[in-house]
């Protein structure tokens, strides 16, 4: 894209540098002379203005054009997006697990409701869910990096929290929940992505609670935005799950629901995805 600010200034400066030379040409040529070379002068500048207004006028023409088909575009999504995903999840039940606040829940709630899943449970990490404050609190021995409070998070979100972790760690203000567990479930999704380098929280937090679940045969699906400034994708997709990385687009919501139907996939539009969405037909 052009730069007008910087011909705009270039052209101040060489107005400048032509006041500059009339005058001492003036003196040393004759005014004749240095009138003759100022017309021209004037005229090249007269023409590259026009030319600039002619790009702007484009540039301008080209992002409304733009702007006006991405609308046509997301009224097109929102509207076909219920025929495809409508009542697909009726019967399946699923647990989300917000690990990191940069992934809008309602993104994945609202595609679920609409396709009938019941939402057993949402568990959202707060941001005091440290390994320093795991830690301290005595809630994992130091020397496991948090592993054997992942496996008990695990354990109480598939089989039920007899044991008090995720009460435990409510009370500590260290999660949120909406919801029960211990209801048999066809798959976490786990929400992460991050706008801080938080890749120590994913290996510890995400990748060992990830590895309980699918060690119980259960699915996991891993989901960021697209605006995440630091990706798990790349982590998410070291373990045998299902990643979506656009999940606030409805691309990724539609991915979203027929990857708990079995599809399998890297799914999205950034370098780490395979294909955009999974196969619908």
């Amino acid at each position: 894209m052009i730069d007008y600010k910087y011909h705009v200034t270039a052209l101040v400066a060489i107005f400048l540098a032509l006041g500059i030379g009339i005058l001492i040409g003036s003196m040393i040529i004759g005014d004749e002379f240095v009138g003759n070379q100022q017309k021209l002068l004037i005229d090249r500048l007269e023409i590259d203005f026009q030319q600039m207004r002619v790009q702007n006028g484009l540039t301008k023409g080209q992002l409304a054009a733009a702007n006006e088909t991405m609308e046509i575009y997301q009224k097109f999504c929102q509207q076909i997006m219920p025929v495809l995903i409508q009542d697909k999840l009726q019967s399946y039940r699923v647990v989300v697990v917000q690990t990191n606040s940069s992934c809008n829940l309602n993104d994945i709630i609202n595609p679920l409701k609409i396709s009938g899943a019941e939402i057993e449970a949402v568990i959202s990490v707060l941001n005091d869910f440290s390994l320093a404050k795991v830690t301290a609190d005595s809630l994992s021995p130091a020397h496991d990096q948090g592993s054997q409070l992942m496996k008990m998070m695990g354990e109480s979100i598939l089989f039920g929290d007899d044991q008090g972790t995720i009460s435990d760690l409510v009370k500590k203000k260290m999660i949120k929940i909406s919801g029960t567990t211990g209801e048999p479930v066809d798959a976490v999704i786990l929400a992460g992505g991050s706008q801080t380098n938080l890749g120590e929280q994913a290996k510890w937090l995400d990748l060992a609670l990830s590895d309980y679940i699918l060690e119980n045969e259960v699915m996991v699906v891993g989901v960021e935005a697209s605006t995440a400034a630091y990706s798990y994708m790349p982590y998410y997709q070291s373990k045998p799950m299902v990643t979506i990385d656009n999940i606030e687009s409805i691309p990724g919501q539609i991915s979203l629901v027929y990857s708990i139907l079995g599809e399998k996939g890297n799914f999205g539009i950034k370098k780490t995805a395979k294909k955009l969405m999974p196969d619908l037909w």
